[in-house]
Order: C-alpha cells, then structure tokens, then sequence
C-alpha cells in the first residue's frame, strides 16, 4: 500500500514500504496479504498464465504473499469489459478504496476492496490539451488524488483528480520539461516529506529523475541517472518510497544477463540527489528470463519489495529483502478464471474482514422442560481468505442449560473443539476454521428450567487472523404454563349449604394465547355439586364443561386463554357433611404452554351444634326437685356458632321448679329466664368457641309419678345450621301406699286379733327403698302376749313389737318393683267398744310418703261372746235343723 502526506510522516520507521512495477492494476498485500486486480480468462479464450492484453474484464483479488495463491473477492464483478484498457492506479488505505483510470470508457473508478463493489464517476472530464493519463498517485495528508497526465505536445504535467465527479485539475503552469516530448512510462511515487512525487522520464540525453512540488507542480529538483547508475544497468523502473527511511526504491535491468537488482535513491535535494545505490551483492532472477514487468507493492513488516515477473513463462511473485537486496520466489497460483496480475497495491490497516455469528432457537417457543436446537452460524466474508481459530462463548441466561442429551454438532468448522455437556449453563467453540466465503454451523440441544424470554447473547466471535466479530443474539421464549388458584364462596357455609367454587386460570405470558387448556378437580369426601351447579366459563374460549348435580369430580378440557389473560369457571357446590374440605386440583395443563401448577382451597363446612340433656337426681320423687342440664357443643375446632338456640316442651307433670336456679355457662349471652311453674323453655341467642361446651341448667318438679320422656326441639345456629335433639326421661317415682287389717274382728276383750299391715309399690320399674311406718294404737288395743310378727316381701326391716306394746314401728323395707310388702302383728283389746286404727303415712327413701291406713277392731264384753253377723246366721241354721229332727222323730 502507498502511505503518503501526514499519514507517512506518522508512520514508524521501517514499518510501511510500497512500491509499483510497470503499469497496470494495483492490488494489496497486508501481513503476507496483498490484493491485485486480475484478469479474468473468457472461456479459456487464451493461455493460462498469459499475459492478457486484450478481450478480459479486470476483477479484485487476493493474492496470498508467503504462497502466491490467488482468488478474486467474492461478490465482485468483473470490471467495464472485455476491451477495457486500465493505467496507472492510486489507493486510499483510510478507505481501502482503489483508484482506477479506465481509458477505455473515459472513467474513474473507485473499487471498495473489501467486497469488490465499483463506483464510477460520470465520464472523465480534462482540461483542454490533456491528451493521456498516465499513472496515479492518494495523497493521504492531502485526502487528494495526484496523477501525471501527457499535454499537447507530449509533455507531461501534474494534476489532481476529483474521485466523485471525475474532472481532472492540472497543478502549476506547464508541463514538466517545457514542452519537450519524452518517454515517461516508468512508475513514480510520492514521498512524505514536502510532498513530492518523484518519477522518471526519458528526455534527450537520457533517464532522467524529477522531484515535482505537489502544491505548486514545479520541478523542485530533477537529475540525469546517467553516471549514477552502475555500469551495465539498462534500464529503472519500479519507485516506491520508504517513509521510514526516507528513501526512494527501484528496480534496474542488468546487461547482459537481464537479471534485476534492488537500489535506493537518494531524494534529498542538493548535490546528493538522484545519488544511487546498489542493494545486495547481484542481481536476480537467474537471466534473461526475467521479465519484471508486472505490478510490485512494499511490505511493512520486513522491509520486502514484492513483485510480480515472469521466468521462463511462469507467473512468480518476488519478495525482495530492502536490506540485502536478496528475492525470494513463489509461483502464482491463480484461482479460477484468473490468467494474469496486473497491479499490486499495499494495505497496511487491510485484514480479513472478521467472522459474523448469527444464533436461533427452534422450535421457539418452548415449555419449560422443552427442548429446543441452538444454531450458531458463523460466516466467514472474506471471498479468497478462510478464517482460523474462530471462536466464541455462550453463557446462558437464567433458567437456560444444555438439555440432558446436548446433539452437538459442528458442519464446516473444520476441526474444532467444541464438547457442552448435559447441564452446562455456557458453551465454548474454539479452533474452528471457516473457508473463504463458507460458514460454519454449530448446535446444540438446551433446555430451559424456567419460563419466560431467554435473551441470550453470544461473546463476540473471534478469529486468530480476521480478529474480533460481532455477537449473535436471539430470544427463546419459553412459555409460562397457565396458573390454577381455586376459591370457594361463601365460606365457610353450613352442612348442606351451598357455596360457589371459582377457578381462576391465568396466562402469564404477554405475547403468547395459551391453547387446550385443562384440569380435573376431584372433591374431597363429603363435597358434590349441588342440585343447581349453575356452572359458568369466561374468558375461556369455548371449552368442554358440564359438572352434573351430585358430581364428585370435575373435568374442563379445551379452554384458551389470550395472552395476559384469565379464565374464569365456577360451579355451585355442596357439602353433605362437616368439617375442613381441603380440595387441590390437578396439574392445570396447556397444550403449549405445558403443565402448570394445582390450585387448593379449603371450605370449612361448619358442624351444627349439638344438644344433650339430663336430670340430676334421677330418679325423684313426686314433687321433688330435680336439676335439668341442657349441654350443647360445638364440634368446629377453629369456628365459633353464633345465634345458637333451642327450645323444650316438657312432658304432662313436669314443670319449671318453684325455684327455677336457670343458669348458662359457656353461652355467651343467650336469653334464657324461665319463670317457676313453665312448662316449657326457650333458650336463644348463645355463643359458643371452637370446641366448646354452653351448659345450661334449671330445676324442674314433678307433679305425677312416672317416666318422664323429655325431647328438645333441634338445636339451631345461625352459622352452623341446624343440629339434633336432645332427649332424657326423668323417672319419677310414686310413693308406696299402705292398707291394714284386723281378723278376726270382731273378737272378745282379751282375745287376740291379727293385724295385718300391706305396704304395696305401685311403680313398675323401681324398688322402693327404705319402707317405714308407724302404727300407735288407740286405747285398749296392745301388742298380744305372744306377738307372732311376720313380714313378707319387705327385705331386711326393723319390725319387732314386744308384747303389750301399744304402738308399732317399722323401718328399713324394701319393697321390688310392682310387688307388696305384707307386716302382721298379734294384738289384743283390753276393753271394749270399736277400736278405729289409722297408720302415720308410710314412707320411702326413693319414693317418698305414702298415704295411711285404717282399719277398726270391735271388742265385745267377756262371757258372752259377740256373734258376728255370719255366727248368728250359722246359729238360726242350727236351730232350724233340730227342729226339723223333731219333727220327723215324733
């Protein structure tokens, strides 16, 4: 590449050299590298390797220095046409553009040499006079275009070039040698130092170097190379200025043996200037069948000439040692359809162009746990040169790992190392090699772990000779399942109250409509859908669901969802027994978004409370007293009842006691005030905790014997329903009843009678206990001499009359259920006249006191013994008897 201006000023030293052979096309060499311009054959239309003059079009290339392959740029076309005739050339390395007079068609061309594309500018406009151009020259400093152009008479003249418009401005007043008509067809090149542009003519008396002013287009020195040039040189040819050692290189042709040797050319003005000297020890290219007349550039790593000649009919490209002058050679390897070089130009800032990555997911969208084929596509643009050590990380975002089989591949990478094992989170390709216009294709299976857009950027791809690339981005969504959640209301409800059971699906995902969406609900025991189920779907698409009344489970199938959006179902529900309902569904699951989670809810169907009673003591007596205890609990571990009542009716001969003593404990605040005499109870209003017990007591009497069965209405609770009843029977016993007795009666005073006591238990289920009287008799009736007390069905008592005892007691009886108890006692009047005898009122531990019993014993004087009523009829029949005897005997 040619560095002129400011550009060469700041160069280091030895880094930049560039040099041009001979006319024709130029091209670039960069680290080993160098682009050409090329003719491309027609059909084969002339021999390879020729040197083509006529009927090819002109096309960028590559030309590899270290081997001399050569391969025009991809993309490129061929330039104008077949008769197209090209001269000199200038290139701008800031731009990498290459400048092209076309002589043929009166154009200048402008090649981007990065991918071969032609800009030419309107038709060549010179001035006046101007009859040729004849080489070219960018000024980097200047940003300016320098050439020699050939003026009427065949002088030659400086000028400028406009690259857009194509007009053609001379510089300075006249042509270089005053009008003379000379040769000057050698190439020249421009200096960074005063910015000059040397060049070789060929005036009367022989070659001859100028140094022309850029500014101003004067001659600043000028000087015959005859005398300077070694003995036996027949010609120079081949300038190319070194800024790094401020010298001037050319080739000279040796006589005889036509062999080139490398000089330098002292530019410095004064004396000194056009002094020439000889690099390297001889000449090369081993006789006269070296023809360096093709085109040369400088390379800026090794101070080397590079050039292009022909031995022996062979294309070779040179590269000449600046500091020895010694050539190496390699054969040009042309690439297909190229059959001559033409120009090489030098581009210092010039690489291959680095890789591009590009990266896509498929299938995408994905569900979480999908697995979707990660491709990366890594292209190499350069169209003669492949890329090495391509390479490139990948970490992955969040929720994004190489799936449990990974698939990796490589196609067209060449043979690089690349190994992502199940589960990594980032990927490493390395080593890779892309040919010159090829692409390499990696992937990899992953999976995501989680949902949402995966952005997922590469590092930046990487080549060990194109450098550093760009990143390859791409998204992979992954779609986030429907989301379930379940509620019930009201809650908590009674048992066999009715609740509505609302789910509520989502689709978290902006972009994406959720399809066949579905779940099942299986009810826990004790939950159906009610006789009404008054199921409804919104926002769901047109899904399949139809619970039926009693149902235990529910199906929804084919439901869609939009994006962002919610599917609302409910159903009515009930509950057929109490308690904690907790009720999960199924996985909610879409056909692609895939399964998501279950949704719970618990409906707490509260127990209604329940009611027991009793009476205490149990069994009573008629008119005794007992206590009535309602207790009504509440089976709801974590729920209070509320507005908690009941009310009871008693059975006849029951009632509220004199005293009633109503209490309530665990209740609240209830009303409950019965009045003495009630024969009924309303309690209303109670409370009762969680787990609780509300007691509730009054005394009750019984005015008749008897069972006395006593059932509640149902216990009620506002927010527990209704409960059961409560029944108990309050036995109340009947006192024992006694009756007594004299025989015989009447009797004689003196005599003796038995009196006999019957105590009788007329309850049928209860013995009574406890049995006693007392007997005091009236005057003039005692306990007889011998007593002769028995008792019979009356258990273990205490009943001993002693004789002449003129009371009796007896105590401790038992007497069974339904059964008599029968007391005789042995007694004796002691005087005459009706003896009336009543008992105290029989009485009983359990049953209470009894009524009396009376009886009278009639005692007749002595002697003349009372004849009771049955003795005096038997007397009137004894007499009627011996009458009749009498009667007969007479």
């Amino acid at each position: 590449m040619r560095i002129l201006g400011k550009e060469r000023r700041n160069r280091a030293p030895r880094v930049i050299r560039t040099i041009t052979l001979g006319s024709g096309i130029a091209g670039i060499l960069l680290a080993g590298m160098c682009f050409a311009i090329a003719d491309q054959a027609e059909a084969q239309s002339l021999p390879a390797l020729a040197n083509v003059t006529a009927n090819a079009g002109k096309q960028a290339a590559l030309i590899t220095a270290s081997t001399g392959a050569t391969a025009v740029i991809a993309g490129s076309s061929p330039l104008t046409g077949a008769a197209m005739a090209i001269t000199d050339t200038g290139y701008d390395e800031a731009t990498h553009h290459l400048f092209v007079v076309d002589v043929t068609n009166n154009k200048l061309l402008t090649i981007n040499m990065t991918d071969g594309s032609v800009f030419a500018s309107p038709t060549l406009s010179v001035p006046a006079g101007v009859t040729a151009v004849t080489d070219l020259e960018w000024d980097a400093g200047a940003s300016t275009l320098f050439g020699i152009v050939t003026i009427t008479g065949g002088d030659k003249q400086l000028a400028t070039f406009n690259t857009s418009t194509g007009s053609v401005s001379l510089v300075g007043g006249a042509g270089i040698e005053g009008g003379f008509v000379g040769t000057f067809s050698q190439p020249f090149d421009l200096d960074a130092v005063g910015h000059r542009y040397y060049m070789v003519g060929s005036p009367a008396g022989g070659d001859k170097l100028y140094a022309i002013n850029t500014g101003t287009g004067a001659v600043a020195d000028s000087v015959l190379l005859a005398g300077k040039l070694p003995a036996g040189t027949n010609t120079i040819f081949g300038l190319e200025y070194d800024p790094g050692e401020s010298k001037l290189y050319g080739l000279i042709g040796l006589t005889p043996s036509n062999d080139k040797q490398l000089i330098s050319i002292n530019t410095t003005s004064g004396a000194t200037f056009g002094n020439i000297t000889l690099l390297g020890a001889g000449g090369f290219g081993g006789g006269t069948a070296v023809s360096l007349s093709g085109a040369e550039a400088l390379d800026p790593t090794g101070n080397i000439y590079y050039a292009k000649g022909s031995i022996s009919g062979n294309d070779t490209l040179f590269a000449i040692n600046t500091a020895t002058g010694v050539a190496t050679q390699h054969l040009l390897s042309f690439g297909p359809g190229i059959n001559d070089v033409r120009a090489m130009e030098f581009d210092s800032g010039f690489a291959p162009s680095p890789p591009s990555i590009s990266k896509s997911f498929a299938p995408n969208p994905i569900t979480i746990g999908g697995v979707s084929t990660l491709t990366f596509t890594l292209t190499n643009p350069n169209s003669s040169t492949a890329l090495t050590g391509a390479a490139f990380t990948d970490t992955f975002p969040a929720g994004l790992t190489v799936a449990a089989t990974p698939n990796a591949t490589t196609t067209g990478c060449g043979a690089p190392t690349f190994a992502p094992a199940a589960g990594n989170t980032s990927l490493s390709f390395s080593g890779g090699t892309i040919a010159a216009s090829g692409t390499c294709t990696v992937t990899v299976d992953v999976t995501p772990t989680t949902a949402g857009s995966k952005l997922n950027t590469t590092g930046n791809v990487t080549s060990t000779n194109g450098g550093t690339g760009n990143t390859g981005t791409d998204t992979l969504t992954v779609i986030v399942p429907p989301g379930i959640a379940k509620a019930f209301s009201p809650n908590p409800i009674a048992a066999g109250g009715v609740s509505t059971l609302t789910f509520t699906l989502t689709n978290a995902n902006s972009s994406t409509a959720l399809t066949g969406a579905a779940f099942t609900d299986t009810f826990p025991a004790g939950l159906t859908v009610a006789a009404t189920p008054n199921a409804t779907t919104s926002g769901c698409g047109a899904p399949a669901f139809a619970p039926a009344a009693g149902n235990t489970s529910l199906s929804f199938t084919g439901g869609t969802i939009a994006a962002s959006g919610t599917c609302t179902v409910t159903v009515d529900v009930t509950a057929t027994t109490a308690g904690s309902k907790l009720n999960t569904t199924g996985n909610v699951t879409s056909t692609n978004g895939g399964p998501g989670n279950t949704g719970s809810d618990t409906l707490t169907v509260i127990a209604p409370p329940g009611i027991s009673k009793s009476f205490a003591p149990n069994p009573i007596a008629v008119s005794g007293v007992s206590t009535l205890t309602f207790t009504v609990t509440n089976a709801n571990s974590s729920t209070s009842l509320t507005g908690v009542a009941f009310a009871d009716t008693f059975p006849a001969g029951l009632a509220v006691a004199a005293t009633p003593n109503a209490t309530t404990s665990g209740c609240g605040a209830p009303a409950f005030a019965p009045a003495a005499g009630n024969s009924s109870l309303s309690f209303t209003g109670g409370s009762i905790a969680a787990s609780g017990t509300c007691t509730v007591t009054v005394d009750v009497t019984a005015t008749t014997a008897g069972s006395k069965v006593n059932t509640t209405g149902n216990v009620t609770s506002t927010n527990g329903g209704t409960g059961n009843t409560g029944t108990g029977t309050l036995t109340v016993i009947a006192p024992p009843g006694i009756s007594k007795s004299f025989a015989p009666n009447p009797i004689f005073v003196g005599g003796v009678s038995t009196l006999t006591f019957t105590v009788t238990n007329p309850n049928a289920g209860t013995s009574l206990t406890g049995i006693a009287f007392a007997d005091t008799f009236p005057a003039g009736l005692v306990v007889a001499a011998t007593p002769n007390a028995t008792t019979t069905g009356c258990g273990a008592p205490a009943f001993a009359p002693a004789a002449g005892n003129s009371s009796l007691s007896f105590t401790g009886g038992t007497i069974a259920a339904s059964s008599t108890c029968t007391v005789t006692v042995a007694v004796t009047p002691t005087t005459v006249g009706s003896k009336v005898n009543t008992t105290g009122n029989v009485t009983s531990t359990n049953g209470g006191t009894g009524n009396t019993g009376t009886d009278t014993l009639t005692a007749s004087p002595p002697g003349i013994p009372s004849t009771s009523q049955w003795g005096l009829m038997l007397l009137a029949l004894v007499l009627a008897a011996a009458a009749v005897w009498r009667l007969g005997a007479s």
